[in-house]
């Protein structure tokens, strides 16, 4: 390392650093004038013979993609939970069997003083609580007086220590034991708890409400059928999988195998399609070399954890070249575009040899004079 420092080592004659240095610390006032391509773009000229030239020799740009027409059987969940028969009979049974989801559970506001151990021992933190549990008691000192002054729940403390309608399933379960253990109005002794150690109190208690069968029904239906309709899901989406492989030149045995129609899309490439087809899924397998080379039905295509569809292609048509007529307008703006900035660089080498040969900006403001929308002289400023 020290050999190749030695070696990589330069000598800078005083002159060239007091010269470096001088660059490094001048500043100096600019003034531009831009040149805008958009401004040429009307005195670009294209004839025909140019079109037909730049047609010819680019003529890969201008080919149509290859594309494919697919015939698909499709599973849909929300489909299939439309047609989903519900009787009396049937939402009843199934509200005996999830009552608890139609129960709105006990909830209890709660209060708390926390002494955390982000900066504390343990046995600190312990002590601590328990010195404030100790003057809340003797009534010393209010429950809410302790919480906005000292826990370490610094949002709760400017609500005098509440912290939320408390419900089982939300929070710890250290914390929530501590809470249903306690009477309305009870203040807790020091529990360890997932923040640290803790004063709660129980300020109130919402019992837990059950819905009635009729205030769920509404509710109950729709559950109902979304149950019905995931078993059915993913039986339709066994029997189209097994058919279609086993007969994999038709989707036709598949879709009736499942009770379900074989669909359609228009044209495809391997970019864009629509609806089934924008799915980058079913365009990888529609160009894939069995489904489109060999002729066989795809494999079953899952698009969401509700969806999936097997594919195959029914027509196709390959790449061909467009004809001129059809892509002439956009070879005239390419190479009005061209022409453009090759005048835009003319212009600007001519004003700048004038510039040159003037010294100043009165050949660039000649040139712009009587023109209300060209660009002026503009001024940067000091710049280093």
């Amino acid at each position: 390392q020290f050999q190749a420092a030695i070696a990589t080592t330069a000598f800078v004659p005083k002159g060239q650093t007091e010269f470096y240095q001088s660059l490094r610390k001048q500043k100096r006032d600019v003034d531009y004038f831009t040149l805008k391509v958009a401004d040429f773009e009307d005195k670009a000229q294209v004839t025909d013979e140019q079109i037909a030239e730049y047609y010819e020799q680019n003529k890969a740009r201008f080919m149509t993609e290859q594309r494919v027409k697919l015939a698909y059987v499709e599973v849909a969940q929300d489909e299939l939970a439309k047609d989903v028969e519900v009787t009396d009979e049937a939402l009843q049974q199934y509200y005996d069997e999830n009552a608890d989801r139609y129960l709105t559970p006990e909830s209890r506001n709660t209060s708390h003083v926390l002494i955390s151990m982000d900066s504390r021992t343990e046995e600190e933190a312990k002590q601590l609580a328990q010195n404030l549990y100790d003057v809340i008691k003797s009534g010393e000192r209010t429950f809410e007086d302790v919480a906005q002054k000292d826990s370490d729940d610094k949002v709760a403390a400017e609500n005098n220590g509440v912290v939320a309608d408390v419900v089982i399933g939300d929070w710890g379960p250290l914390f929530e034991k501590a809470v249903f253990a306690l009477d309305v109005n009870q203040v807790s002794e020091p529990v360890k708890t997932e923040a640290g150690y803790e004063l709660l109190r129980v300020n109130s208690i919402t019992e837990a409400v059950q819905k009635s069968f009729a205030e769920a029904r509404s509710e109950l239906e729709d559950d109902y059928r979304q149950a019905k309709a995931a078993d059915l899901y993913f039986k339709k989406t066994d029997q189209v999988q097994t058919v279609a492989y086993e007969q994999s030149n038709d989707l036709t045995p598949a879709a009736q195998a499942a009770g379900l129609k074989v669909k359609s899309t228009d044209w495809v490439t391997r970019t864009k399609g629509e609806g089934i087809a924008a799915n980058p899924k079913v365009l990888t397998a529609a160009f894939s070399e069995d489904v489109l080379g060999g002729g066989k039905n795809s494999e079953t295509l899952e698009l969401s954890d509700t969806q999936a569809v097997v594919v195959r292609v029914t027509e196709q048509e390959a790449a061909k070249q467009k004809p001129l007529d059809d892509v002439k307008d956009e070879i005239i703006a390419t190479l009005k575009a061209q022409e453009a900035r090759k005048l835009t660089a003319k212009k600007g080498e001519e004003l700048l040899a004038a510039l040159k040969a003037k010294g100043d900006w009165s050949v660039v403001n000649a040139e712009v004079a009587g023109k209300s929308e060209a660009a002026a002289v503009e001024k940067a400023g000091e710049i280093e």
